[in-house]
């Protein structure tokens, strides 16, 4: 769900004038082209088809993945800086790169913005196993979930005011990925308060409970009959 999420954010966010005239360029994955937006709306959905289905409180199976969603998307920017995608703009700073792979073929020095995602992704893990360490069972649901969400996508919006425009014009005071995260951050901003309110009801990983001990079952003694002598 998250790679099909991915795939249609992009296709519908970024350039839907393309896609909508040219549905079957849609499966064309092999062209390139991902959303991180669309990718986590997947993934929500993924999340909550799965709950109903297994009868499994939502906040458990995010929680439980939290750290997995901070590791992804740390490779994911990785990726991209190694094939010169989704660039940052032109800029002097000692730490600029040239991307050899662009459009003006490295002419201009630039952020390298996928290695800041990358940078702030780290750091939400550590603070992710920082949090999990100190409160252990005692988290309140969707804590971790609603830390990942909110740190994410506030450090997503701060990193496009360095990234290359993709789909708005440069004149547009926000970019496409700005104003997507916002609700996303907003949602994150619900998983907190929903924390807040369940805070004195840690639920504990599956990983995490106790299996009670299988008890001995007592043997029933076997009653000896007597034989009757004749």
């Amino acid at each position: 769900m998250g790679i099909v999420g991915a795939r249609l954010g992009h296709c519908l966010f970024y350039d839907p004038a393309y896609y909508l005239s040219n549905p079957i360029s849609i499966v064309k994955i092999w062209e390139g082209g991902l959303s991180s937006h669309g990718a986590a709306a997947g993934v929500l959905i993924a999340i909550l088809l799965f709950s109903y289905i297994k009868k499994i409180p939502w906040h458990l199976i995010s929680d439980s993945n939290a750290f997995v969603y901070a590791i992804i998307a740390t490779l994911v920017r990785i990726g991209n800086f190694m094939n010169t995608e989704i660039v940052g703009r032109i800029t002097d700073l000692p730490w600029c790169v040239h991307f050899m792979r662009y459009q003006d073929g490295g002419r201009y020095c630039r952020h390298p913005s996928q290695l800041y995602e990358a940078s702030f992704s780290l750091a939400i893990l550590a603070g992710l196993i920082l949090l999990d360490r100190k409160l252990g069972k005692k988290r309140p649901p969707a804590l971790l979930t609603g830390v990942f969400v909110v740190s994410y996508f506030f450090c997503r919006f701060l990193v496009e005011f360095v990234k290359e425009h993709q789909t708005l014009l440069p004149d547009s005071p926000l970019t496409m990925g700005q104003y997507l995260s916002i609700p996303f951050f907003l949602l994150g901003v619900f998983f907190l308060v929903y924390a807040w309110r369940h805070r004195h009801e840690g639920v504990p990983f599956p990983s995490e409970q106790k299996v009670p001990s299988p008890r001995a079952v007592p043997q029933r003694k076997k009653s000896k009959k007597k034989r009757r002598r004749r």
